[in-house]
């Protein structure tokens, strides 16, 4: 049995779905589930972690990740889960992971876009990467 469940979004329909999923396996365990986003910065070129670093355009996507967050963690208070949210700025496998270990999640859900051909060579997949690095399991909706 897993008791804390954590749901990485990026705000697609595919993670939404993942999300809802997942939530019947929470509310089954009654898990604590934890809704991360990670707002990418928007050049990694001169990526730098520090708050004061934040643009305009960051700030306006970090916010957007803070309203969106708070919509799943109302229907999964709706349904009588604890829940936890953050919203993490950087690289969105790298922030994944460690939120995972920082906060003793015990299982990942997540949804993957099915991005194949070049793109996939070339720009990775958050979830293949959170497959290949995570000491917990993955569960892909």
């Amino acid at each position: 049995m897993y008791t804390d469940l954590l749901f990485p979004t990026d705000g697609s329909d595919n993670a939404t779905d993942a999300i809802n999923d997942g939530f019947d396996l929470a509310t089954g365990w009654n898990a604590t589930v934890h809704l991360l986003h990670v707002a990418e910065p928007t050049s990694t070129v001169f990526y730098d972690s520090r708050p004061s670093a934040v643009d305009e355009v960051d700030l306006d996507r970090y916010e957007a990740a803070e309203t969106a967050i708070g919509v799943f963690a109302e229907a999964a208070r709706n349904r009588g889960l604890d829940v936890e949210t953050a919203v993490r700025r950087g690289i969105a496998a790298e922030e994944i992971l460690r939120y995972a270990d920082d906060t003793g999640i015990d299982l990942i859900v997540m949804s993957t876009r099915g991005v194949t051909g070049l793109d996939r060579v070339f720009l990775g997949s958050v979830t293949e990467r959170v497959i290949g690095a995570a000491a917990v399991p993955v569960l892909v909706v």
